[in-house]
C-alpha cells in the first residue's frame, strides 16, 4: 500500500485500486459527501458548518456518547469528542481518507479514515505494558444513511478506545441482527470460516499479499503468514474455536464489503453482544485484499480459564495471543 500523506485540511486522499496496487489520492473538500466530511468538522471549524452536515432528524451513535439525537445535543457532542481527541494530540492536517463505499441501493456510505495521534496509547507487547504519550493511530470507520439531499440521517461511528484513553469499553449493540445482511464470494466463504474457527480457510479467502488489520493498529500481511497466524492465536482462545457474529447492515459498492455486526460469541464462550464493523476489499482476483476491523471486543482468556486484572489488560491491545482482540471479523 502507498500511502500519500495529505498537507492541509482541505485536502484529503482518497483510496482508489488499479490492479493489485493501492493508492491513496488528493480529495477535494468541495467534492466530499456529508458522510467523508463529517471527522473533519468535528475536528476542526465553525459550529454551523459542522451541524449543516445533517438533517433535522439526525441521530448519532458514538463509542463513549451511546445515542445522540437533536441539533443542540449533536453540537454538545462535538464538543466532547474534540476535548476527548485533544488531550491525545492529534494530528489533524494528517487525516487520511483510505476507502469511501456508496451504496447507491440503500442511500448509505461507509468511510474510513486515520487518524495520527501524538500523544496516544500504545501497546508494547514484547512486555505486555501500554505506554502512555506516544505516536499512535485511531482508525474511524463512519457509517451514514443519508436523505435524498444527501443529509446525514443516522450516523455511526466506530473506532477503538484504547489508543484514545488507554481503556477498553464495552459497547452495547446498536443494530439488531438481520437475516437479510450477507456478503457474497470470498467475503461470504470467509464468514463461514470465521463461525467454524478454520484459520486455514480464512486464510485461503485472503489474497497472497493480502492483509488483516486490528483496531489496534497491528497489521498482518501475507495470507500464509501473518493472516494465518493471526487467526490460529484467535481460535485458541477460549475453550479454541471460531468468532461468532450476528450480522446487522452491510454496505457494498461490489468491490467492498462494510459489515457492522454484534460479536456474541468467541471460540465456544458467549460474550457480552458487543457492537463492531469490518470492512473487506476484494483485490485482483476476487478474493480478500484488505480487512480491516473497528471494535472493542474483548476476547475470552486463553483455554476459557478465570479471567485475571493481567488477562483485562492485555486484552485491550494487541499482545501475540489475548491481545489480537478487538479484531473480529
Amino acid at each position: 500500500m502507498i500511502r500519500c500523506c495529505a498537507t492541509a485540511l482541505l485536502a484529503l486522499p482518497l483510496l482508489v485500486q488499479a490492479s493489485n496496487l493501492t493508492v491513496i489520492l488528493p480529495l477535494q473538500v468541495a467534492n466530499s459527501t456529508a458522510a467523508e466530511l463529517l471527522l473533519l468538522r468535528l475536528l476542526s471549524g465553525s459550529g454551523a458548518d459542522y451541524l449543516s452536515l445533517f438533517a433535522p432528524e439526525a441521530t448519532v451513535e458514538d463509542v463513549f456518547a451511546g445515542k445522540v439525537q437533536g441539533g443542540t445535543k449533536i453540537l454538545a457532542f462535538r464538543s466532547s469528542f474534540v476535548a476527548r481527541l485533544n488531550a491525545v494530540r492529534p494530528h489533524q492536517a494528517a487525516l487520511q481518507t483510505l476507502r469511501v463505499t456508496n451504496d447507491a441501493s440503500a442511500s448509505r456510505s461507509a468511510v474510513e479514515q486515520l487518524l495520527p495521534l501524538a500523544g496516544g496509547w500504545a501497546w508494547d507487547s514484547c512486555v505486555a505494558i501500554g505506554h502512555p504519550n506516544s505516536s499512535a493511530e485511531v482508525l474511524f470507520t463512519t457509517v451514514a444513511d443519508l436523505s435524498p439531499s444527501g443529509l446525514l440521517l443516522a450516523v455511526r461511528l466506530y473506532y477503538p478506545s484504547y489508543p484514545i484513553t488507554g481503556q477498553s469499553v464495552q459497547r452495547l449493540p446498536i443494530l439488531p441482527k438481520d437475516a437479510s445482511a450477507v456478503t457474497s464470494g470470498a467475503v461470504a466463504r470467509y464468514q463461514m470460516a470465521l463461525r467454524l474457527g478454520d484459520a486455514n480457510a480464512v486464510a485461503a479467502e485472503f489474497e497472497p499479499d493480502g492483509y488483516f488489520r486490528e483496531p489496534s493498529g497491528a497489521y498482518h500481511a501475507g495470507a500464509q503468514t501473518g493472516v494465518l497466524n493471526n487467526f490460529r492465536s484467535f481460535f485458541a482462545l477460549g475453550r479454541g474455536g471460531g468468532i461468532d457474529l450476528e450480522h446487522c447492515i452491510v454496505t457494498s459498492d461490489g468491490v467492498a464489503w462494510v459489515l457492522e455486526y454484534n460479536c456474541v460469541a468467541w471460540g465456544g464462550v458467549a460474550l457480552p453482544p458487543t457492537a463492531g464493523v469490518a470492512t473487506y476489499e476484494v483485490g485482483r482476483s476476487k478474493r480478500i485484499m484488505g480487512g480491516r476491523v473497528n471494535d472493542n471486543v474483548q476476547p475470552p482468556p486463553a483455554n476459557d480459564a478465570p479471567t485475571t486484572d493481567n488477562d483485562v489488560v492485555r486484552s485491550h491491545h494487541a499482545d501475540h495471543a489475548l491481545a489480537h482482540s478487538k479484531v473480529l471479523v
